[in-house]
């Protein structure tokens, strides 16, 4: 039938975008699973996934387009979904330099996020406030995000968020403020953080280290 139609489509889409870097093909299945779908929620999966290969290609605007009717359709759910469909808009706006548009939608998932009680969510959205306020130049608000950040973080098992806002808060102190003293107390403070990371957890908060020129 039509739905196992589009759940084929979308599976091959999978296979393409994840794992083979076909991206074109991975759009093209993504569009042929939305056309075939009955399921609305599976249209809107399909429409993620497309999202994500225009955003491999840097076609942004097309990515844009995806996870805003995504987000249109999510509207008013108030759930996870919703909250992970604005973060989708705000991420997009954010590669296009567009980041007042992103703060505003990163505030709105922030926002479904509190209302879920999702600390995990709360942690990582305000990390991304916080990235949008420092290219809009706010560093004291990115600042002050970051820690609202890493608060919810340390109510989790999962101390590597910890110290991503930490690293986060030196590459401010280094990079925009100039001042080495606070940012090695940051970086610090991310060891710190990393030594009581379990074994099963994720952590490579050095990732956010910006290389010296």
């Amino acid at each position: 039938d039509k739905q196992a139609q589009a759940m084929a489509q979308l599976t091959l889409a999978n296979l393409y975008q994840k794992y083979l870097n076909r991206y074109r093909d991975a759009i093209a299945s993504a569009e042929a699973a939305k056309a075939s779908a009955v399921n609305e929620d599976t249209g809107r999966t399909a429409l993620g996934v497309m999202g994500a290969a225009y955003v491999a290609l840097g076609l942004y605007t097309e990515a844009l387009r995806c996870g805003q009717e995504v987000a249109r359709g999510y509207a008013g759910e108030g759930g996870s979904r919703e909250g992970m469909a604005v973060s989708m808009v705000a991420a997009d706006l954010s590669m296009m330099a567009r980041h007042v548009e992103s703060l505003s939608s990163y505030r709105q998932a922030l926002d479904i996020a509190q209302k879920q009680g999702d600390l995990g969510q709360v942690s990582d959205i305000l990390t991304q406030v916080a990235e949008e306020r420092s290219s809009l130049g706010e560093f004291e608000g990115s600042l002050t995000d970051l820690d609202r950040a890493a608060v919810a973080a340390s109510q989790l098992p999962d101390h590597s968020r910890e110290a991503k806002c930490s690293v986060l808060k030196g590459n401010i102190y280094l990079y925009k403020l100039d001042s080495l003293d606070l940012a090695q107390r940051s970086y610090n403070a991310a060891l710190d953080q990393l030594a009581s990371v379990g074994q099963n957890e994720v952590a490579d908060p050095y990732q956010h280290v910006q290389a010296l020129d």
